[in-house]
């Protein structure tokens, strides 16, 4: 039964063969053409979901609109960190959208973002007495998208960043927090997000 099925092989390959000698270049485009869909689906594929991920030709003004609601978002969990220490919920925004460090892509890494985050909290915590934190921290939480202002936007042709800034009411011009989203173009075209600070 397998030597049979090897004979019938045998003669489908060579009865292809001899449809590409008739047709030529045709067969080839058409072959070069499933191969390009192949490679362009397998590269998109391989931004993890979740991750921010945007098209070359993104619209500014609409992705400055767009993550202005994420920058809340991370302002709260900056909150939340000052007021506990704790970075648990910053660790898991970064592992759900920020792209990984991988061979040949060249990015900071989820890692990178996370030490650094936490070493802003801790220097934070360490520089206001308690009373401050707590005071300074439940005003932080009462942010509001409205409330917050595009402090930065840019994009160029390999990078792209967007800043949000916001003072919680009743402090001052030192107290302000600031959000930001940097993203890196890919080989595939797409901006992804690289890093995120808070300071």
């Amino acid at each position: 039964m397998i030597f049979k099925k090897k004979i019938v092989g045998s003669f489908l390959l060579a009865f292809i063969l001899f449809l590409g000698s008739l047709t030529g270049s045709a067969v080839t485009a058409s072959a070069s053409t499933d191969v390009s869909k192949q490679s362009a689906a397998a590269t998109k594929a391989a931004v993890p979901k979740g991750v921010f991920s945007y098209p070359s030709k993104f619209s500014k003004t609409e992705l400055t609109a767009e993550l202005k609601p994420e920058a809340v978002k991370l302002m709260k969990i900056y909150a939340e960190s000052i007021l506990t220490g704790k970075v648990t919920n910053f660790n898991k925004y970064v592992d759900k959208h920020v792209a990984e460090k991988a061979s040949g892509n060249f990015l900071l890494g989820r890692k990178y973002n996370k030490d650094r985050y936490k070493q802003t909290v801790t220097a934070n915590r360490k520089a206001n007495k308690r009373s401050t934190r707590d005071a300074y921290a439940r005003d932080l939480k009462k942010v509001t998208s409205k409330g917050i202002k595009v402090y930065y936007s840019s994009k160029k042709s390999n990078v792209a960043s967007f800043q949000y800034s916001y003072t919680p009411r009743g402090w001052d011009a030192f107290s302000i927090v600031y959000v930001s989203f940097n993203f890196t173009k890919q080989e595939n075209g797409r901006y992804v997000l690289e890093s995120l600070r808070i300071n």
